[in-house]
């Protein structure tokens, strides 16, 4: 059973597990759903509320590609745990070209978890300049809850590029371009958090 089909109890009891899988990287992605959930559900609110002087056109939007990422980030909950079992599964032949393959799908994979959940935040800072103030409490926690994604996601490339340099040092090129990028993007998606997460909290607390 693919993990986007448990329940909720069962993931977390999963995870809980002496078990490797799911890990990391599945649940950033579930982090990053939950993100683009909130994203979604202010846009729609604030679309529907009397009263408000949002751009009908622009929550429209924000609301449908939030939902795209959300399903992208659903499919990446298991892509990240298949792409732990194809490190497991090369495993025998540890300095073989297929460990570097799977390893180097194990940094790609996290890495769009990272720019998924970076578009997020892009998406919700632009939400956060005309919403529902009821639902201020709704996007410090799509923030929260993109900047985790993105944090997760970029220590699972982290471990991954650590592994693959171990290994081959004719991947170096390619472990320094990664890891340069995914620290741009962590970095990016961070300050955007910090910025959304303290305007909806400045709000809330009548500043």
């Amino acid at each position: 059973m693919k993990l986007i089909e448990q329940t909720i109890g069962a993931y977390s009891d999963l995870l809980a597990s002496d078990f490797p899988t799911p890990g990391g990287g599945s649940t950033a992605a579930l982090n990053g759903v939950l993100g683009c959930s909130f994203i979604t559900m202010i846009a729609r609110i604030t679309e529907k509320k009397a009263g408000i002087a949002g751009d009908t056109a622009l929550l429209r939007r924000i609301a449908a590609q939030a939902e795209s990422l959300r399903q992208e980030l659903l499919a990446l909950i298991d892509e990240d745990t298949e792409a732990y079992n194809g490190i497991m599964a090369a495993l025998p032949q540890p300095t073989g070209d297929s460990l570097r393959g799977a390893l180097k799908i194990a940094v790609e994979t996290p890495l769009r978890i990272l720019h998924a959940a970076l578009t997020a935040l892009n998406l919700a800072r632009s939400l956060s300049e005309d919403y529902y103030a009821g639902t201020a409490s709704d996007l410090a926690l799509a923030a929260l809850n993109l900047e985790a994604a993105a944090q997760g996601a970029y220590l699972t490339v982290r471990i991954n590029l650590n592994h693959l340099s171990d290994i081959s040092a004719a991947d170096s090129d390619y472990v320094q371009r990664h890891a340069s990028e995914s620290a741009g993007r962590l970095a990016e998606a961070e300050g955007l958090a910090r910025s959304i997460y303290d305007g909806a909290k400045a709000l809330l607390e009548g500043e």
